[in-house]
């Protein structure tokens, strides 16, 4: 179960890049267990266990838009890690149907009142909502990034210190700064609402209709390029055959896979002056960096994942300071 692979990595972090990791993890494998360690658990009600985007059962949350919510307690300011100036939200999203009027609210965090939502409305465009000292600042994802009923779609949604992302697929949907809109600036307002997924619990009502999954919560702003490994280490289908390729043209032979202590790549570097290879977790989380350029013109080149914790891991080449491409790793 996935549940598993989140709650061993979490628990096996300690020393190892511990500020990257989400305050709250919700796999949502049949219950609403946070396994960030930090406790933050929610409490169902209504939602039901469904098929998540691998179609594995009770691996995500169906939501059926007559009061179905899940609540996590901010009870004695319990989610004060949560409360943070600073905040991105991950999430996969399958909607079921969608509203001709108003919104639906995916996630409240004290609303556009206090800190911040996440909404659908009737055009499809996701909304990311959020309040500063100096007030609301609201955007929605641009076209192409229009929300089906078809797909699951991965979302993430970035407050940072002068600016507001929204993350589809991988691909920044859109954002707005300071220029654009003076609150968006400082700190996010710190709230004594409960962390809601499926509801407007401030004004009640607006209940989701549709699929969630994979939930995490980070305290700080996420960059895009870890947006982009998350998606890609949480994507239900393999790495595009264009990314392969544009690997394969520099490493060419990577064995074993899986693999337990060393994989061994065959370089093919010619003309090249710079590389370097990233290793990412299934959190996005940067685990590896290797320079490989002393290594170009070696028969074969050594990576040493004898570290890494079991699990699929993603590396990304980059060569002459351009990304030329992954390849998905799994440890054992």
């Amino acid at each position: 179960m996935k549940k598993l692979f989140f709650f061993c990595l979490a628990a096996l972090v300690s020393g190892m890049a511990f500020a990257q990791m989400p305050v709250a993890i919700y796999p949502l494998d049949g219950d609403a267990m946070d396994v960030s360690g930090n406790g933050f658990d929610g409490t169902v009600a209504g939602a039901t266990p469904t098929i998540n985007r691998f179609g594995t059962e009770n691996s995500a949350y169906l939501f059926d838009g007559d009061m179905d919510s899940i609540v996590v307690s901010n009870a004695s300011n319990a989610l004060a890690m949560m409360n943070s100036e600073y905040t991105s939200i991950s999430f996969w999203i399958k909607v079921n149907s969608f509203v001709t009027a108003d919104e639906n609210y995916i996630i409240s965090f004290g609303g556009w009142q206090e800190r911040l939502k996440i909404s659908l409305p009737a055009h499809r465009r996701i909304v990311w909502s959020t309040r500063t000292s100096t007030g609301n600042a609201d955007m929605d994802a641009t076209d192409p990034y229009v929300l089906d009923s078809t797909d699951f779609h991965h979302v993430v949604m970035v407050h940072g210190i002068d600016t507001n992302f929204i993350y589809m697929d991988g691909e920044r949907a859109h954002f707005i700064t300071t220029e654009n809109n003076p609150n968006v600036a400082g700190g996010l307002l710190v709230t004594s609402a409960d962390f809601v997924i499926g509801s407007d619990a401030m004004e009640g009502e607006r209940y989701f209709k549709g699929v969630l999954d994979d939930i995490m919560v980070y305290n700080y702003a996420i960059s895009a390029a870890m947006v982009d490994s998350i998606y890609t280490a949480q994507s239900d289908g393999p790495l595009t055959s264009i990314q392969t390729d544009r690997f394969a043209t520099y490493l060419t032979t990577v064995f074993p896979n899986p693999v337990r202590d060393v994989v061994m790549l065959r370089p093919n570097f010619d003309g090249v002056k710079q590389a370097r290879l990233d290793v990412y977790d299934m959190l996005g989380r940067q685990m590896q960096s290797v320079d490989l350029t002393s290594q170009m013109r070696s028969d074969l080149i050594r990576l040493d994942v004898s570290t890494l914790r079991a699990g699929q891991y993603l590396m990304k080449l980059s060569v002459d300071g351009e990304p030329m491409g992954a390849y998905k790793l799994l440890k054992q």
